[in-house]
This record gives C-alpha cells, structure tokens and sequence, in this order.
C-alpha cells in the first residue's frame, strides 16, 4: 500500500468485455441456446462439464460471460448441419468475434474461472471454419490459461480447506479447472518438445483433487493422464527406454493407475499411455540416428557419457552394428504402440471420434506415419496393417471428411511396399533362375492372380496431395520425429491460412 502512495496504480483489472453475440446480431438467440446445449452435451464431459452450473453461479452461461457463452457457441457448430451456419460467412464472424474478445482475457488480470475456461476449450479443440485450416498453438494459449489461472485460484486456501475437513464445490470446480489446464499444456509440451509453462510446484497441487469428496473418476482419470506426460516431461531425469521396449518410470504410473486403465471409460487413457511409449520409442530411435551420424566425425574416446550405446573399444563397425541392432528394437517398439494405438483408435465409438480434441487428431495421424515406416520391423503381416490403417482413415471420417494429407502418405507408402514386396515374390516363384526375364512367362490363372492394392474402405480425400512430391525411399534420417512432426502441423495449416488470405 505503500508503494501506492509514490506511484498510482496502472493495472487495468478485468471487466466484462461488453460484447454479446445476440446483441450484434451474429446469431439468433434461438440459435445461440441450440449451440450452447449441443456444446455441453457432445463436448462438456471432456472437461468435466455436465451442465450450466458447472460452468458459471449465474442463472445463463451468457449472463455469466459473454465470452464463455461465445466460445461454446463456437464449438457447438463442430456438430451443427446447417449449410446457412457452417463454414459460412456467420460462422467467421463468431470465430473473429471470440478471437477479439480472447484479446482482453490475455491480457488483463484476475479474470473469472468462466474466462478461463473460454481459455482452456480455445487450446482444447479446433474452432476455424473451412477450408481454412487456421491453427490456434494450443502450446502457448493453454500456457496463458494457466498463468492467469495462477492468479485467479487461491491453491493455498484450497489446501487449507482440505487439510481442515471444508469441502466446498467451488474448491473441486477450481482444481478439475486447473488439472484440466495443466494437462492440455503438458500434452503439447511432450508433442512439440517446448518445456511445460507449469510452475512445478503448482503441478504438485493436481493430485489434491482426489482429496475432496466429491471427486469422480473422470477426475482420476484427467490427473493419471497429468502425471503419464508430466513424467515425459522431465528434463532433468528423462525417462528412457531399455532395450526391450520397457520404461521403468511408465512401467510404475502403469502400476499406479491399473485400476482406471481397466475401465471401460479410459479408452482415451489407454490410447495416450501407448502414445507415451510412442514417444520414447522415437525418441530413442532420433537418438541412435545422431550417434550414428557422430561415428564418422568423433572418435572413440569422444563419446559423451549420455550415449545409448557406449562403446567397448575401438572398434567403429562393431559400434555402428550395435546402434543398429539397437535401432531396430526400438522402431520395432515405435511400430508395436502405434498399432496398439491405432486399434484402441479403432475401439472408439463413432460419437466420441466426433468428440475428440485436436491433440488426439494429431497423434493418430502421427501413428499412420510410423505404422507405414517401420512396416519391415513389424510384428503382424504388412497386410494386415495396411487393413488396419485403412479401417483408421475410414474411422476418422466419421469426425471429418477431410482426412489429415499424411493419413494418405501412410496409405500410399504402405500400398506402394505391399505391390512391391508381391512383384518380388511373384518374380522369385515364376522365373526359373536361368531363365531371360523377357523370355519368362507368367501363369495369369485365377487361381495365382494376387492384387497389388489390396482393396480399402472407400474415403472421399478433399485435401491435396500429389504422390510425385513424395518421396517413397524416404529414409530413417529423414522421417519426421514427433516434435517435427506436431510443429509442422501448426506450421503447414498456417501456411495454408496465408495464401489462401494472399489469393483472396
């Protein structure tokens, strides 16, 4: 107060931004409440929300925040049909009205939990209409939510309340808010590689959640996935894989969360913790792809201590054996959680394909990639994966009809691989070993006709994509990690969002 007295106080505290989407007459008020409850019914249960008053104490979602009630109206029309709403010039001018209205949440403070919750469905879902595939960096926006979430939820009053036995609501409202915070920022910090924005000790509250008496499962389930990528996420001991694939540090949260993992409503757990192991699978692979590339520039004695695969002596080529050796099992692992990912995917009933956050989208996608990759260090027949990743993109289309352009890299890859492997065998068992090639002749019976492409479900593909461009002998040294990979994401659909806005 002191201070006060020899400098005024600039701060600009939050006030409601006085913008209402019924009043500029974006959207009928009928329509409005017909978006806000498709919202809350298809989308709510991802952040625990089932109904108005867990969202605000106000008698409306619109009477509580203008934002709030503008951001859900925004994302109900994920699962809108009407041609005069979607992806039309309405459903821009709502999606720039939220953008400008985010604008003041940035940057004033405290602001209310139903702002923060604006914030965190902004970093959860995608919410640009098309064709333009604008990108919203869920990285840096859930990182702001939590910063001002820091500043909104008393932690240490909420710990006092729970030490004391004073169960309030409010209290497991703010937690499930902020465990849902940390969460969607611990993600994209494990998908892109950038450090998480959450204040350790801060991250150590979200288990308090399960303290409170009126915690569900869903909050057991939300906090197991909080620790499965906060475990990822440490910088100073990462987590690594051992030569069979096992993780010691995943191998305890698994320990830890078996009762949930079994429960039918983890399906979306279960398809994050073998995305983890995806993760450390192709981590581990990029790092025996840099010693590989270190052996021709350092010698022996200049091994850095951190090296997967010490050397035992001089010898280079044993080295670079090893590595290789060691590099197979650990795509062979990549392969394994990515099909075991793709079948959970799979597993999913359509509604909640539909429902799923944007984080999910690019994991699977991701997991095509590596399915058609590392077909050689599969454990199932190419066959059968080609089946399986096909049932993925047709799976997918029930969100979308516009499949991500690299599900169709995975499918092409993968097709191309299967008719070469077959015009192989077919050469090895018809061509007599003496024989001139152009003088070998070929039964073209039924009975041996085999399909180099074998049949898939039939998927409409509206985006582009030109098989001259890629390269099928793509090699380890240039196959996208997962950090490359989400990053490009963002970049690829903002590039997008440019020139179409140049062409315009």
């Amino acid at each position: 107060m002191i201070v006060r007295k020899f400098r005024p106080s600039t701060r600009r505290l939050y006030k409601d931004p006085g913008r209402d989407i019924i009043n500029q007459r974006i959207l009928s008020e009928d329509v409005a409440e017909k978006l806000v409850t498709e919202f809350i019914t298809r989308l709510g249960h991802v952040i625990q929300i089932r109904s108005i008053a867990d969202f605000t104490s106000a008698a409306t979602i619109r009477q509580g925040s203008p934002l709030l009630y503008a951001v859900c109206c925004l994302h109900g029309l994920r699962f809108c049909k009407d041609p005069d709403l979607v992806n039309t010039a309405v459903h821009r001018q709502l999606y720039e009205e939220v953008r400008e209205m985010l604008g003041q949440v940035v940057l004033a403070s405290p602001v209310p939990l139903e702002e923060l919750y604006a914030l965190l469905i902004m970093s959860i879902f995608e919410a640009a209409p098309r064709p333009v595939f604008e990108y919203i960096e869920s990285w840096l926006l859930s990182g702001i939510c939590a910063q001002q979430a820091i500043s909104t939820i008393d932690f240490v009053q909420i710990m006092t309340n729970l030490r004391l036995g004073k169960h309030e609501n409010r209290d497991r409202r703010s937690m499930s808010l902020w465990n849902n915070i940390c969460l969607v920022n611990l993600r994209f910090a494990v998908g892109t590689g950038k450090p998480t924005t959450i204040p350790s000790e801060l991250l150590d509250q979200c288990p308090a959640i399960l303290n409170h008496p009126e915690a569900t499962l869903d909050d057991g389930l939300v906090l197991a996935e909080v620790l499965l990528f906060s475990t990822l996420c440490n910088k100073q001991v990462p987590p690594s894989l051992d030569r069979d694939g096992s993780c010691h540090d995943l191998t305890m949260w698994e320990k830890r969360w078996k009762h949930l993992l079994s429960s039918q409503r983890a399906i979306c757990l279960r398809f994050c913790r073998d995305f983890a192991y995806l993760v450390m699978a192709m981590r581990s692979v990029d790092k025996c792809r840099s010693n590989t590339v270190d052996q021709s520039t350092v010698q022996p004695n200049q091994w850095r201590s951190n090296d997967i695969v010490p050397p035992v002596g001089g010898d280079l080529a044993k080295e670079h054996f090893d590595i290789s050796l060691l590099s197979d099992s650990f795509q062979a692992s990549a392969h394994k959680h990515a099909l075991l990912m793709a079948r959970t995917f799979l597993d999913m009933p359509t509604a909640l394909v539909q429902e799923l956050p944007k984080f999910h989208h690019i994991c699977i996608s991701y997991c095509t990639l590596v399915l058609s990759e590392f077909i050689d260090k599969a454990g199932v027949p190419p066959k059968q994966v080609l089946e399986t990743l096909s049932d993925v993109v047709a799976h997918y289309c029930q969100f979308s009809e516009e499949i991500p352009a690299v599900m169709s890299v995975a499918m092409e890859k993968l097709r191309l691989g299967l008719g070469r492997d077959v015009t192989s065998k077919r050469q090895r068992r018809y061509q007599p070993i003496h024989q001139d090639p152009s003088h070998a002749e070929i039964n073209t019976s039924d009975s041996h006709k085999i399909d180099v492409n074998p049949p898939v479900n039939t998927v409409e593909l509206n985006r582009d994509f030109n098989m001259d461009e890629f390269d099928h002998e793509m090699d380890l040294s240039s196959f996208p990690t997962v950090e490359d990979f989400f990053e490009n994401w963002m970049v690829d659909i903002g590039d997008d969002f440019a020139h179409d806005s140049n062409q315009g």
